[in-house]
């Protein structure tokens, strides 16, 4: 699946079952690895156990290419539309990089995040009716 779901869609991961996704491109915790998705399980949703929220149980990181399914997709209105427009530019960026075999630093990430957030703000008031 190339195109990007909306939060709230419903997937069947690779390995894992049902998951609601809740997020874009995440890094996994300790790694330099971005995944597509940060999702959590469709029947229970984020739960608090004790202190934390534990990765692979209340928490999943996965790519596109995990996807088997999409069951449900979430809600999607212009604003959804803007973001994946701006989506790309930050994924182009990601790739170009790695295509360079370079890893990002985290001022370069953030750096990119801060463009792809003027960029998604620039985009909002030019397309999206107030």
């Amino acid at each position: 699946m190339d195109e990007l779901l909306p939060i709230g869609s419903v997937v069947l991961a690779k390995d894992i079952g049902l998951l609601v996704i809740i997020g874009y491109y995440p890094n996994k915790p300790y790694d330099s690895e971005w995944c597509d998705y940060i999702c959590c399980r469709k029947r229970l949703g984020i739960r608090k156990e004790k202190d934390k929220l534990v990765i692979n149980k209340d928490y999943f990181y996965i790519k596109k290419e995990e996807v088997i399914t999409v069951k449900y997709i979430g809600y999607q209105n212009k604003a959804f539309d803007v973001y994946k427009e701006v989506s790309d530019i930050l994924i182009n960026k990601i790739n170009d990089a790695k295509k360079e075999n370079k890893k990002l630093t985290e001022e370069q990430t953030k750096a990119i995040y801060a463009e792809y957030l003027e960029d998604l703000k620039r985009m909002r008031s030019d397309k999206i009716e107030k």
